[in-house]
């Protein structure tokens, strides 16, 4: 009867396939034949338009009349179908209900002749089985016509309570040693060899009477809803078993009380929440629950508001670990878009702890679609590039903002954490940095030349920890500087740019290459040749160039055993150049301003490193070339002269200025280098 029952659901009611039936199915094209017991003779087939026992199958005759539409050819049984055209499958459903259920009731108390205090395993066994058929066919009711709930209710509510009264639920002594041994004719039986135990029976008995809240009393409904609180709170929720629980939650939610509904719900939250005792499809069910709960009735949605947040902040990481397919796939989606919607600064924390590049993509594009983002978003959003996050992924995220900022530009709070935002990536300066530097800056075993040296150029020195960083950062800066561009042209960026540098500057003693590297590459902007360029008045102006000429000497330094990192900087500075030319007079004019200060050899030795690379990349325009070999002759007679370093610096530029002569006769230039070459080779 079980496995009959169970087949039959799969062959009219596809839905019905979650049930893991053990009987076997053979798909024909006309029928589909149900072997019962596993012999080729003992079996059913059962057509579209109803079931017809073979010739041998006398055993079976109950089975006739379930939804034989006036097909069957047996007649004139008890519960079989009446022979009439007009007999409906609904009818027969339920004559078949009214013959079978007592008939299983009568089983029940053969088996079980204690009312549960004591019982051999065997009788546990056909007890879980007359369980079983006992759902099928409460399902079977249910997917037929929903008519037929109250219909069953009303006809075996009474009957099945009286049964139920002294037996649920099942005392875990119940069992009276392990009973009679199986004979071998079982043993062979799946059906007969399985495993049972008095928590699964007990949740079967939980199932039917949810079905009967409408005629339990109420010290009876209080008894199901502790039972199944308690089964839940104690951990005897087995994997297996998550499905029946989702199913009885749902069967109860819309027939008790608010404060029911609410101790409900938290019941399946906490076991949603012991991930580590389910697989994968049983989070899946609960998921459905939870799911299904977000798009019901708004009132029942209300009183569980607490602890849907609830579930919603621990959702995101199962809807990017989780791979479903699918519907499963859909509900995940609806309600990772949900989750980040409740708990959208989680998600932001949640994104550096992504251990694929992949999955943080994804998170990000979550993210930028969060209907309002504001300043403590921003503020989340550049922690998290703080961790860090790989380059792609900031750059992805600095794309997908600037996509939408179009649709917020009229919003004035959006638009104001929306640049500090851009600033503060693009400096990558934060309060943990700023320590970490000034440790740095204030030991005294490494760095020396530089320490040295660099406050001559800036009053905010240029700490050399991140170096290896510029290739990558200066792909940040410029989507940075693109973001920027896209304003509105008519908007003074001025007014976003200073607040937040003088901020900047009273906040940081020291900077990292990084942050030098994106004042240099942001210097001298413009959106158009209508509107004046970015950061180019005082204190802006002084700024830069002492940003790059820490850059410099820091190159000096670190080029040599980290040359990868020099590129970026060129690139940098050759585009300050074209949009600035005149800085590097007064570039130049500092570096050689510095050479006559006491400082140590080793720091005048930087310097002339920084003036070469600037010639060695040809970022020098013919005035400030020129004006940096005046000013280097002039050094000639100083104790600068004893030192090769500045011997090859002055030959360099005398070199390169000659070469400059030879490409553009007609520029004017320095008095003839010649002499000033036999010199220097002497």
């Amino acid at each position: 009867m079980e496995r009959f029952l169970a087949v039959a659901l799969r062959v009219w009611f596809p839905t019905a396939a979650e049930d893991n039936s053990p009987a076997s199915v053979d798909v024909e094209a006309e029928a589909k034949t149900v072997r019962v017991g596993g012999k080729t003779l003992a079996c059913i087939t059962l057509y579209k338009n109803g079931l017809e026992p073979q010739p041998c199958s006398s055993a079976f005759r109950l089975y006739d009349g379930l939804l034989s539409a006036g097909t069957s050819s047996s007649s004139g049984r008890k519960g079989a179908a009446s022979g009439s055209n007009a007999s409906s499958s609904k009818e027969n459903a339920r004559e078949f209900a009214l013959e079978l259920v007592p008939l299983l009731l009568d089983m029940w108390v053969e088996a079980d002749p204690d009312s549960g205090e004591s019982m051999p395993r065997d009788s546990l066994i056909l007890i879980d089985c007359i369980l079983r058929v006992l759902l099928l066919l409460i399902e079977w009711l249910r997917k037929e016509s929903p008519s037929n709930v109250s219909w069953f209710e009303e006809n075996f509510g009474t009957l099945l309570l009286n049964h139920f009264e002294c037996r649920f639920p099942l005392s875990h002594d119940c069992l009276a040693g392990r009973g009679q041994p199986l004979t071998k004719k079982s043993k062979k039986d799946p059906l007969f060899d399985r495993q049972v135990s008095v928590a699964s029976i007990n949740l079967g008995i939980c199932e039917v009477l949810a079905g009967l809240l409408g005629v339990l009393s109420a010290d009876q409904g209080q008894q199901v809803l502790a039972f199944f609180g308690e089964l839940i709170s104690t951990g005897q929720v087995r994997s297996g078993d998550t499905r029946v629980v989702v199913k009885i939650a749902r069967l109860l939610l819309p027939r008790v009380s608010p404060s029911n509904c609410l101790q409900l719900v938290e019941a399946m939250l906490s076991l949603y929440e012991e991930g580590d005792i389910l697989q994968p499809k049983d989070a899946r069910y609960i998921l459905d629950f939870f799911h299904e709960l977000i798009l019901g009735p708004r009132k029942l949605l209300e009183v569980v508001r607490p602890v849907v947040d609830r579930f919603l902040g621990l959702l995101p990481v199962r809807v990017l670990c989780d791979r479903g397919e699918g519907q499963e796939e859909a509900s995940l989606l609806f309600l990772g878009k949900l989750s980040l919607q409740h708990r959208s600064l989680f998600c932001i924390e949640l994104l550096p702890q992504m251990s694929r590049e992949e999955d943080q993509r994804t998170l990000v594009e979550l993210i930028c679609r969060v209907p309002s983002l504001k300043k403590e978003h921003f503020q989340a959003l550049y922690a998290a590039t703080l961790d860090p996050l790989p380059t792609s992924v900031v750059l992805y995220l600095l794309q997908l903002l600037k996509e939408r900022f179009d649709e917020e530009k009229k919003e004035v709070a959006y638009v104001a954490a929306y640049s500090s935002f851009l600033l503060s990536v693009a400096t990558g300066m934060s309060r943990s940095k700023n320590e970490q530097l000034g440790a740095i800056w204030r030991d005294d075993s490494s760095w020396l030349e530089l320490k040295e040296l660099l406050p001559e150029f800036s009053q905010i020195p240029v700490v050399p920890i991140d170096w290896d960083l510029l290739p990558s950062h200066l792909m940040i800066v410029e989507m940075v500087a693109k973001s920027f561009e896209a304003f509105p042209a008519s908007w003074n960026l001025s007014q976003i740019f200073e607040p937040f540098l003088q901020q900047f500057l009273e906040a940081f003693p020291q900077m990292s290459c990084s942050a030098a590297l994106s004042i240099v590459h942001l210097c001298g902007r413009r959106r158009s040749p209508k509107y004046p360029p970015w950061l180019l008045s005082p204190p802006w102006g002084p700024l830069t160039i002492g940003c790059a000429a820490g850059l410099l000497c820091v190159a000096a330094q670190l080029s040599g055993p980290m040359p990868t990192s020099m590129p970026a900087l060129v690139q940098a500075l050759a585009g300050l150049a074209k949009r600035w030319p005149n800085i590097f007079n007064d570039l130049v004019a500092q570096f050689c301003q510095v050479l006559d200060l006491p400082l140590s050899v080793p720091c005048l030795e930087l310097v002339c490193g920084a003036l070469r690379i600037l010639s060695k990349h040809h970022l020098l325009a013919t005035p400030a070339r020129n004006l940096a070999l005046q000013m280097l002759i002039g050094k000639q007679g100083s104790e600068l002269r004893r030192h090769q370093w500045f011997l090859v610096t002055l030959s360099e530029f005398c070199e390169g200025v000659q070469q400059q002569q030879q490409h553009h006769p007609r520029q004017s230039a320095m008095p003839q280098p010649s002499s000033v070459t036999i010199t220097v080779r002497q």
